[in-house]
């Protein structure tokens, strides 16, 4: 006798289930330029997928602690392009984006000059200064701080806040940062700036958030000494929930903007510091997220970093990490540092030019080159170098989908691939 099994009848899942398991799949895709364009070549379901603007804004959400070094932003100081903020690029293909692909030119030339404050969580804070004698009177639409998201081209203009002019500030010495708390929708700009007055010479702070448009009280802290100041060429690092500044003046400090208790700090640099060269050291996010700190040894080609310990009693003190032999990364062997010394005995050939925040990347000049260190890794990376940097230079993290070009099904004119 013969028996017939019935086929079992597996009834497909439903079309919303299937979409929301493969968007969950693609959510994964590595944050990388190239990665979305390339997967929407796969068939018509995943582009039409990768292509909605509400999976955009969740493959960003998702990655934003793991943002790629995309570059870093410049500014020009050549007279006639006064102030151009202009984009360099530093990943290799396919994922390299088109030189000068974030550009933004001067807008007021004739009434103010432009100051690159820092970049963090895909913004990019502008301070829009006024000439003390300007040629001409402000547009109405002229604000002095600007929020401009590259990715998207949103800028956010800003006035100062209220009661800002009351005081006599040294406005040359402002400088400030950039980040967003939560997700993507709002964003918060904080600013401090010394008083003119020598005497108990106080720094002030203000927060603005996005969500009312509005800005907080100011807060103060004493600073050290008189001629302590903002170093405005310095930007902050974030670490853990608070923010840092570097303070020059006859020595140097660092100043901490504590973001949930809204408390300025002095915290000292380590001592045998003092007295250096800002372009020789730069704040660190350290291991565990706290402060760090890297010092340049001009004359032996190697860096010093610290760490920032509290004790049980509150009682916080710098101690040596490591230190990284920066000579044997270049393969520099003795004779050769000596003639590097000597073709430049003031040793500007080495400067700390910038700290990429989430992927632990300090970029360094040298006179044989522009390098990018990775410093869990020791990786090292020479990246072109089109002039001297002048002032530090503004590594740009984010996650850039390059989706404006994924309904055309490839990956437009925003990134390079192979030939």
């Amino acid at each position: 006798m013969t028996s017939h099994r019935r086929p079992r009848s597996t009834a497909a899942p439903p079309p919303l289930e299937d979409e929301d398991l493969l968007a969950e799949v693609l959510l994964r895709l590595p944050p990388q330029p190239s990665s979305i364009p390339r997967a929407s070549l796969v068939c018509n379901p995943w582009r039409s997928l990768l292509s909605d603007p509400g999976f955009l804004r969740r493959f960003r959400l998702h990655h934003r602690r793991s943002a790629p070094l995309l570059g870093f932003f410049d500014i020009s100081h050549v007279q006639g392009s006064f102030h151009d903020i202009y984009f360099i690029p530093t990943m290799d293909r396919p994922d390299r984006l088109r030189d000068r692909r974030f550009y933004l030119p001067a807008t007021y030339p004739d009434y103010s000059y432009r100051r690159l404050v820092g970049c963090r969580d895909g913004l990019v804070l502008i301070l829009q200064l006024p000439w003390r004698c300007p040629r001409r009177a402000p547009p109405a639409s002229w604000r002095p701080v600007l929020v401009w998201d590259p990715v998207s081209g949103d800028k956010h203009p800003i006035a100062f806040p209220q009661g800002f002019d009351d005081y006599k500030l040294l406005r040359w010495w402002i400088n400030g940062a950039v980040l967003r708390r939560d997700g993507l929708d709002h964003f918060q700009v904080i600013l401090i700036v010394p008083e003119e007055e020598k005497q108990n010479r106080r720094l002030l702070a203000w927060v603005y958030s996005s969500e009312t448009s509005e800005w907080g009280d100011p807060m103060s802290t004493l600073l050290p000494s008189w001629d302590f100041l903002s170093n405005p060429d310095k930007p902050a690092v974030l670490a853990g929930n608070s923010l840092y500044w570097i303070l020059v003046g006859s020595s140097s400090s660092i100043i901490e903007f504590d973001l949930d208790r809204e408390r300025l700090a002095v915290i000292p640099v380590p001592r045998q510091l003092h007295m250096i060269h800002s372009s020789q050291y730069s704040i660190l996010r350290a291991d565990g997220d706290g402060l760090g700190f890297i010092f340049l040894l001009k004359w032996d080609y190697k860096a010093v970093l610290y760490n920032w310990n509290t004790d049980c009693d509150g009682v916080g003190s710098w101690v040596i990490s490591r230190i990284i032999e920066i000579d044997k990364l270049l393969s520099l062997n003795a004779e050769r540092k000596y003639q590097l010394l000597c073709m430049n005995p003031n040793d500007e050939c080495t400067r700390m030019l910038g700290f990429a925040e989430k992927n632990n990347v300090i970029i360094l000049e040298t006179f044989i080159g522009l390098f990018m260190i990775e410093l869990g890794s020791l990786q090292l990376k020479e990246l072109p170098r089109t002039n001297w940097h002048k002032f530090d230079i503004h590594p740009f993290e984010s996650v850039y989908a390059a989706g404006t070009g994924i309904d055309a099904g490839h990956a437009g004119p925003e990134v390079l691939h192979n030939a």
